[in-house]
């Protein structure tokens, strides 16, 4: 007789780790933006780390951001939320928010909510 196997119990068995990681450069070089690079799926399970890029941001002192979404293949409203945010702080330091170009679901996202109106958008490499 075979042995049976069991499922996995989803309520004591841990979470997979992110597979992605969410990466932040610090200051860039010209000493004012805060460089911040977003990969993956940026969604509520993200939200530590998200919290984590704030506080970095605000502790860092920096005028501008600059938000590196190329990789990004999925965004919610924690992601979305994450940039008002610091779009906020920027304002509030005299500075700006600039965005690379999201790609495929996540500028139309962007598109949809209008977001493409209030933040700076680099444009694309042709």
């Amino acid at each position: 007789m075979a042995a049976e196997r069991s499922a996995p119990d989803p309520l004591t068995t841990p979470p997979k780790a992110q597979a992605d990681p969410l990466v932040t450069g610090g200051r860039g070089s010209d000493g004012e933006t805060f460089e911040i690079r977003l990969e993956g799926e940026v969604d509520l399970s993200r939200r530590n780390e998200l919290r984590a890029v704030a506080v970095a941001f605000v502790s860092d002192g920096s005028k501008h951001a600059r938000v590196d979404l190329s990789g990004v293949t999925f965004m919610d409203s924690s992601g979305l939320g994450f940039l008002l945010r610091l779009r906020r702080i920027s304002q509030a330091r005299g500075g700006r928010v600039v965005l690379t170009p999201p790609q495929g679901a996540v500028l139309l996202l962007f598109r949809t909510v209008l977001l493409d109106r209030i933040f700076e958008i680099e444009e694309a490499d042709a």
